[in-house]
């Protein structure tokens, strides 16, 4: 009987320490390059796959979407942005509930407004100058980075 009760007095303190709390984000960083978010948990986070899994960044500048990258079952979870974020932008993370949990099942609860650290180095593009050529029917803009987007002979 003696090994019984010890059985029973595990089991029942094993029951008490059972994990029910959810999952919460604890920060959110965009990379020097600009092209890569990192989103830390306070504990171990699964259920990820390909896409956004729920999460959405909004950035001050031009809208950018998340694609999930790596650590999946762990505290740090990497998304790729769809564009370059600038060293100036200002950014907010949410997250609409889905299947992301932690490891005793508990969802991560919908979130909305957190805000994100920029480390982005990045500089966006801007005007050097614009020269009208001499035949009075061509410009020339040079900017400050490369530039893409443009075709020849492009109105707009």
């Amino acid at each position: 009987m003696r090994g019984r009760a010890r059985q029973i007095a595990m089991r029942q303190r094993a029951l008490q320490a059972a994990d029910t709390t959810a999952p919460t984000e604890a920060s959110a960083t965009v990379a020097a390059n600009g092209t890569a978010l990192t989103v830390v948990f306070a504990e171990p986070v699964r259920g990820f796959a390909a896409g956004a899994n729920g999460f959405a960044l909004t950035p001050s500048g031009a809208a950018a979407t998340l694609t999930y990258v790596s650590g999946d079952d762990s505290t740090s979870i990497v998304f790729t942005i769809s564009r370059v974020i600038g060293s100036t932008e200002t950014l907010t993370l949410a997250y609409t509930p889905g299947v992301i949990v932690d490891d005793s099942g508990n969802p991560l609860a919908a979130f909305s407004g957190a805000a994100v650290t920029n480390n982005s180095t990045q500089v966006p593009a801007s005007l050097s100058s614009a020269t009208i050529q001499t035949n009075g029917t061509s410009l020339n803009v040079v900017y400050s980075a490369a530039v893409s987007g443009f075709a020849s002979g492009a109105e707009g």
